[in-house]
């Protein structure tokens, strides 16, 4: 499928839009732009400036097949994905051409690196929340070139944006493969080809090396709790943490426990399972400390030997999948195996790569939750 672009538009197909109010929206769309106002020429963006975005024509195409075409790569974009701005960070090296992003990403900035190499990104205007629903008004008025959301939850959350005559690329959440295609779908439409490429090609290195370090291993049995204090939810076999575990060398206890990528499970479910490793998510407030404390969790492997840890969060949570997923990857292994990966140093590579940013002792630790885990088994290998 082939939609119309902005280039191909003709100022009278925009004028006709105008009974939505969104004529004046889009003619700005096909002109050239300036940075989002309040995009400060902060930490990250010496990566964008070494990055060597292209110019001239880009052609993208979605996850569903939609393909679109901009004079030039994409200046202005909004997206209601929540790990999608940290992921334009990797891709861009900068977070500039974000004009509108999910309120829930302004919030894990603030509580991971995003607002440390990013610091105007926390200005960015939000134009969603949990749901996913778009703020149409709000929308129009960042004047996005395109907008970025899922496509596999209901079209309620893409007509809208449809209706306003908006452009719209769609993802799709939860494999390996979907990542590294939004990946490369950002490097066309920002046109960092090479910088997206970069972070595909380090993928399939650290993959290998993850994996050799898990052979022959006994894999433990490893349970990830997205929540803990509300509802017991663990992720399922569908989930991007079931593929970091198996890639690690553990064994999902929760793989049977549903469709999906997460799914709700009773405490007698949990004991049953009997976990010699819980992952705790960054979405719940849970401590290992809180949940080690827990009478309701004594009896479990993992919790005497105090194998219960705070999931790592940088420019985003590193248990989802992002640019820095591989690094995720390696912190697993550490955790289950306690293998070697230097992953200090490695983060340091990552963050200067692909944002410019030369991590401190300090920052590394706060990515790491050094103090949350620092009671955990083995975690003082990953401290400084």
């Amino acid at each position: 499928m082939t939609t119309p672009t902005p280039a191909t538009l003709s100022r009278r197909n925009l004028l006709q839009l105008g009974g939505l109010g969104v004529a004046g929206a889009l003619l700005a769309a096909c002109s050239t732009r300036e940075p989002a106002a309040g995009a400060a020429d902060d930490g990250g963006t010496a990566a964008a400036k070494s990055g060597a975005a292209t110019s001239g024509p880009v052609t993208v195409t979605d996850a569903f097949g939609t393909t679109l075409t901009f004079d030039n790569p994409v200046e202005r974009l909004a997206t209601a994905i929540m790990p999608l701005p940290a992921m334009v960070a990797g891709v861009a090296g900068t977070t500039d051409v974000l004009v509108g992003v999910n309120e829930v990403s302004v919030r894990y900035a603030k509580e991971g690196m995003l607002r440390t190499v990013f610091p105007a990104f926390l200005d960015t205007p939000t134009i969603a929340g949990n749901d996913f629903m778009p703020n149409v008004e709000e929308l129009l008025a960042q004047d996005p070139q395109v907008v970025i959301t899922w496509g596999d939850k209901g079209d309620d959350i893409i007509e809208p944006i449809r209706a306003a005559g908006l452009p719209v690329l769609l993802c799709e959440y939860g494999t390996q493969e979907r990542l590294e295609f939004t990946i490369g779908m950002l490097g066309d439409l920002l046109g960092a080809k090479d910088r997206a490429q970069a972070t595909l090609d380090r993928f399939a290195d650290v993959r290998q090396t993850v994996q050799k370090a898990a052979d022959s291993k006994t894999k433990p049995r490893v349970l990830y709790l997205y929540n803990v204090v509300d509802q017991l939810t663990s992720a399922a076999e569908d989930s991007y943490m079931h593929y970091w575990i198996d890639l690690a060398g553990g064994e999902n206890v929760a793989a049977g426990a549903g469709s999906g990528s997460n799914a709700s499970v009773t405490l007698e479910q949990v004991l049953a399972w009997d976990p010699e490793v819980i992952v705790i998510s960054n979405y719940d407030p849970t401590t290992p400390a809180e949940l080690l404390a827990d009478e309701r969790f004594s009896t479990l492997p993992a919790v005497r030997d105090q194998r219960v840890y705070k999931a790592p969060i940088g420019a985003y949570a590193w248990d989802v999948p992002c640019t820095e997923s591989d690094l995720m990857w390696q912190w697993a292994s550490t955790v289950l195996h306690g293998a070697e990966h230097d992953l200090r140093a490695k983060a340091r590579e990552v963050f200067a790569d692909q944002y410019g940013y030369d991590l401190t002792d300090a920052d590394l630790d706060q990515i790491l939750h050094a103090e949350a885990n620092s009671g955990s088994a083995g975690y003082a290998s990953l401290l400084a």
